[in-house]
């Protein structure tokens, strides 16, 4: 589901050849994420294609393979919205700020509290589960501290998003009216 959203924003931004989508994840935090492999983009490629989302157009190319390129069709720019992507999926809060511009600032924000929430959850049950340090268990102690300190820092920084979302949410709707 996350490679699919991906080619679909990728190629809302603009049209592009497989080899172009796989170079633009491979280049991008995206490659954390999703899986740019060449053959699972091509084969999203072409079951976005089956399915409408997609149109292809051969390009000539002398002496070389024709170059396809792939432009998003209106039933595929439908599906680039937050609720494409698991919101508790790893990686989830990355790929839509990613996108950010393509998707609704509200629905950005309810992800990203919802993400919070599971990061305050887990940073409870990891200081629950923590070990005190002692002569004999070094490294355990040490790995809890580690453990600890990367929920904190996911806790910090989602709790900074959120506020950040909140106030854009606001400079919005402030505008709007």
């Amino acid at each position: 589901m996350t490679l699919r959203f991906v080619c679909l924003a990728l190629l809302a931004e603009e049209s592009a050849s497989g080899y172009d989508i796989c170079r633009r994840i491979r280049a991008s935090d995206l490659r954390y994420y999703v899986n740019g492999a060449q053959a699972t983009v091509y084969a999203m490629l072409k079951q976005l294609e089956r399915g409408g989302e997609l149109q292809s157009e051969r390009h000539k190319t002398p002496g070389r393979p024709d170059r396809i390129v792939f432009h998003i069709t209106p039933a595929g720019r439908s599906l680039v919205r937050v609720d494409a992507i698991d919101p508790d999926a790893e990686g989830a809060i990355p790929i839509l700020m990613r996108f950010s511009a393509q998707l609704p600032c509200a629905q950005l924000h309810s992800v990203a509290v919802r993400q919070l929430a599971a990061a305050r959850s887990i940073l409870d049950d990891e200081a629950e589960r923590a070990v005190p340090g002692t002569a004999d268990a070094p490294l355990a102690a040490w790995l809890d501290d580690a453990r600890l300190s990367y929920c904190r820092f996911r806790v910090d920084a989602l709790t900074d998003l959120v506020s950040l979302l909140a106030g854009a949410e606001r400079s919005t709707e402030s505008r709007r009216s």
